[in-house]
């Protein structure tokens, strides 16, 4: 009897433990799969790029565009920043966020030569 008791306290440890990774796993996945990637969001970002990279000279200038740009939009600074933000800290997502932007950058380019 008391090697009974004996394998089934080593036992419910060992579930805990594999209850609580599998747990983990699972949560993690699940906010991994909340993150999307916003096609508006996309546009805004790489407008926002485009008027830095064309006003970098001008910081008045290029505030005023960019206000314009974010309201155009119709989100704010700090709300861009906090997406912006979420897209950085999940690697694979900002990654993937990353060539979306330089794929429509592409698009833009060949756009405008005429190709």
């Amino acid at each position: 009897m008391a090697d009974i008791l004996f394998k089934k306290s080593i036992l419910r440890p060992f579930h805990l433990i594999v209850l609580l990774l599998v747990t983990g796993i699972f949560f993690a996945c699940e906010q991994k799969e909340h993150l999307k990637i916003d096609e508006n969001f996309i546009n805004l970002y790489l407008e926002l790029r485009l008027a830095n990279l064309g006003n970098s000279h001008k910081a008045e200038r290029a505030a005023q565009i960019r206000k314009v740009i974010i309201q155009k939009y119709g989100t704010s600074a700090e709300e861009y920043t906090a997406y912006l933000e979420k897209l950085k800290q999940a690697p694979e997502v900002w990654s993937e966020f990353q060539e979306i932007v330089l794929k429509n950058l592409d698009k833009m380019e060949k756009a405008h030569k005429g190709e």
